[in-house]
């Protein structure tokens, strides 16, 4: 045991020593690892280098493309070739045709094309587009109103805010703008010439109207005639006793005929069937020569739809009515309203036609 710790107590006095020489073999250690890796990475990097110098293409080398073909397209576009033809051979590959630089993209579009075959850009009227000495006139505006109209009714060929002479103007506050009174052929210094005012009115809706009375019930006169019994409706708790070929107060129809029907109902309750009368009333409109069937004690019976149209003139907006099918009467003028309508009954378009000239317009349909 003393012999051990004797042992023990000369590793302790010699501790630095045999840690001095553990360091010193992981430093020799390590200096050789470097060594070893820094030849290595030169023999690496030599064989690279080597590679590098003995690497050949694996293709021929290419010769640099040609820009001749470019610079030809270019230069035709710039300054187009001119193919003249013999007076004597007027057939050939090739056509001469005039064509003008277009405004927006500065390609050679054809001269009579009103857009741009490159671009579709829309190009300033040119001669033949507009009528007689307005065709060479040029449109600033892009509308189509040539300078020498401005120059005629406003004295200056331009579109001016002060004049009241740019195409969306009312200059004469007839309700018409310029580009109206230009299309119509009117002055848009005169508010009694304007165009046609069906030009103006627009759609606000269309609605189911009722009768404005009750059919309640009839009344057999003597000589069998039957007179019928009608209730206002709408505040109006007058009643009407009408006979036949009399006029149902002021609501502008007149009684035409009535006729009994016989139906097999069923009893609530019971469920039996039994008979009962029910009386089926015509009435003649005579304002558009409509006749309307009206049951008996029905108090929501539809008479019509309904179609309301709006004309603003100078600010001061008027709202007409007429039935889907029928007449309006407009401004000293008489038209038949005709309504194409599609799903759950919302109108396609409107059309009125002119009594008078026969003429039809078609009314914008949409929110008013």
């Amino acid at each position: 045991m003393l012999q051990k710790r004797g042992l023990y107590f000369s590793v302790i006095r010699q501790y630095d020593k045999v840690l001095a020489v553990v360091v010193l073999a992981a430093l020799l250690g390590s200096l050789f690892l470097l060594a070893r890796s820094a030849a290595e990475s030169t023999e690496w990097k030599r064989n690279y280098e080597k590679n590098v110098r003995n690497m050949r293409p694996t293709f021929a080398t290419l010769t640099p493309a040609s820009t001749s073909s470019f610079e030809m397209g270019v230069r035709s576009l710039r300054q187009p070739q001119s193919v003249r033809l013999s007076s004597t051979n007027e057939s050939g590959l090739f056509t001469p045709q005039n064509r003008v630089w277009c405004v927006e993209c500065m390609y050679p579009t054809p001269f009579a094309s009103t857009v741009c075959s490159f671009c579709g850009f829309k190009q300033p009227p040119r001669e033949g587009d507009l009528p007689g000495p307005e065709a060479l006139d040029p449109d600033p505006e892009g509308k189509g109103i040539p300078n020498s109209w401005r120059k005629k009714y406003f004295n200056q060929p331009f579109a001016l805010a002060e004049n009241r002479s740019r195409w969306n103007d009312d200059a004469d506050e007839d309700g018409f703008m310029n580009l109206m009174e230009f299309e119509s052929g009117t002055s848009p210094r005169d508010p009694k010439d304007h165009p046609d005012w069906i030009q103006l009115v627009r759609f606000k809706e269309i609605s189911t109207r009722q009768y404005p009375f009750v059919f309640t019930g009839v009344n057999k006169m003597p000589g069998g005639d039957m007179q019928l019994v009608l209730n206002m409706k709408g505040g109006d708790n007058r009643t009407y006793w009408v006979k036949r070929g009399e006029p149902i107060g002021k609501t502008g129809f007149i009684y035409s005929n009535c006729t009994p029907k016989v139906e097999s109902v069923v009893v609530p309750g019971v469920g039996g069937v039994q008979k009962i009368t029910r009386y089926e009333a015509e009435l003649l409109r005579p304002a558009d020569g409509k006749l309307f069937l009206l049951r008996d004690n029905e108090p929501h019976a539809k008479l019509e739809q309904d179609l309301a149209l709006t004309l603003t003139i100078a600010g001061k907006t008027t709202e007409y009515h007429a039935s889907t099918d029928g007449f309006l009467d407009m401004e000293g003028e008489r038209y038949k309203v005709v309504v194409n309508l599609g799903v759950d009954d919302k109108p396609i378009s409107v059309v009125l036609e002119n009594l008078r000239s026969g003429k039809k317009t078609t009314v914008p349909v949409g929110a008013p």
